[in-house]
């Protein structure tokens, strides 16, 4: 159910501000990766007393890459461990507010990354690194506490349709952090790592201040001994519009967080609901992670890039197919949230989980086998295509052989 306009406003950015750096950090990196090159050659020559424009050793540079692109998913999982202790201590709407200061202090640390390139190649390594970190504290604790801000804000009814927001925004995110961070697409001269940080930071500055007008949600005032019936109201009507009785929605929160209720929740993990969640989540978590949906998005270019050296317009080539798959990505994640409205969580979960198993089965067999497409051709006895076609269709083949195979190592 699609809640009034100012809860909708909300929701959609609160959701897109939680997602961004999230989303951003993985993505931009992916078709920006010969910016970062650029500027890590010129410490490189710094550090060593070579001429300008001497090469860093093509290994020593993917070994570097690899560590300065994996150094956000220490710090989001940090931030994901972080989520539980936040909300007992200060509630959701705050720990939104404070996990924003490391995003904010980690992009300007990257910010002088090239400045540090000046110097020597070990402090530029290590702001992009501890940037990075610091950028995925926040990163992993906003995907924990979306969720559980929409849940506090929105009536029952409306947070099915609410919560599917989150897949919406981080798609949007990623379509920008892919345009974004290509030089071939959108240029910003000299300065273009500078200008890419900025585009990071600001957003979360934009969140941290907005964070700071919302009201807290009916559910914190609830929990609070000090706030006062005025106060209550005001924020049902802020978020639940004016037509709601603080009264009703008082005893809405009551019989739903059980709040100074006998069935409080104790704090602990034991019991069935908690272990079914857990178990559920595991397995949803586990199933999204063997996709490679992050090493997709991270390294996707440079894949596709191996799979065709010689090609000189292989560069374009590659950035392109990656917008476009995000801009897929995009498109199915709206079409997908009103989908999930009308027939549930559960069933397109089901339907979800089986659909990933049976197009990463359809990949495995064609690879094994030989293109699909040139099965299928065979099979209908059709002829074969025009030689430009054909190379089209083997660079696809050993594209996604590319990226299947790095599917199965992460």
């Amino acid at each position: 159910m699609v809640p009034h306009g100012r809860l909708l406003a909300v929701a959609i950015f609160v959701s897109f501000a939680s997602n961004w750096q999230f989303a951003y950090q993985i993505t931009y990196v992916n078709t920006a990766a010969s910016v970062f090159r650029n500027i890590g050659d010129h410490a490189y020559a710094n550090t060593n007393g070579f001429n300008e424009g001497e090469k860093m050793p093509e290994e020593r540079w993917t070994t570097l890459w690899s560590i300065v692109v994996s150094s956000f998913y220490p710090g989001a999982i940090l931030g994901f461990i972080m989520v539980p202790y936040l909300v007992r201590r200060i509630g959701v709407k705050r720990a939104l507010l404070y996990t924003c200061v490391p995003a904010i202090i980690g992009c300007f640390l990257q910010l002088f990354a090239r400045l540090a390139a000046q110097f020597d190649e070990f402090t530029f390594q290590q702001l992009l690194i501890i940037g990075r970190l610091l950028v995925g504290v926040q990163a992993g604790c906003s995907l924990c506490l979306l969720p559980m801000f929409i849940i506090e804000i929105s009536p029952p009814a409306n947070v099915p349709f609410l919560s599917t927001l989150q897949q919406v925004c981080q798609s949007f995110s990623t379509v920008v952090g892919f345009i974004v961070g290509s030089p071939l697409l959108i240029s910003f001269g000299a300065y273009e790592f500078e200008c890419l940080q900025l585009i990071a930071v600001l957003p979360t500055i934009l969140f941290f201040f907005f964070l700071l007008w919302l009201p807290h949600t009916p559910y914190y005032l609830l929990q609070d001994l000090q706030f006062t019936p005025e106060d209550a109201a005001n924020s049902v009507e802020f978020y639940y519009g004016s037509e709601a009785n603080p009264a009703t929605v008082r005893e809405e929160l009551y019989h739903r967080w059980c709040v100074g209720g006998e069935h409080t929740h104790d704090g602990t993990i034991v019991g069935t609901v908690n272990l079914k969640g857990l178990l559920i989540g595991s397995v949803a978590g586990i199933s999204f992670a063997f996709t490679a949906d992050d090493l997709i998005d991270s390294f996707s270019s440079q894949i596709l890039k191996s799979s065709s050296a010689g090609d000189s317009n292989i560069e374009l080539k590659a950035q392109l197919t990656t917008i476009g798959l995000g801009v897929l990505l995009f498109v199915t994640s709206i079409f997908g949230s009103f989908l999930i409205d009308r027939f549930g969580r559960k069933k397109l979960l089901i339907v979800g989980l089986l659909g990933t198993a049976c197009s990463n089965s359809l990949v495995a067999y064609s690879l094994a086998n030989g293109s699909y497409i040139w099965a299928t051709a065979r099979l209908r006895g059709s002829s074969l295509p025009s030689s430009s076609l054909q190379k089209l269709f083997q660079w696809l083949r050993r594209s996604a052989l590319e990226c299947f195979s790095s599917s199965l190592v992460s």
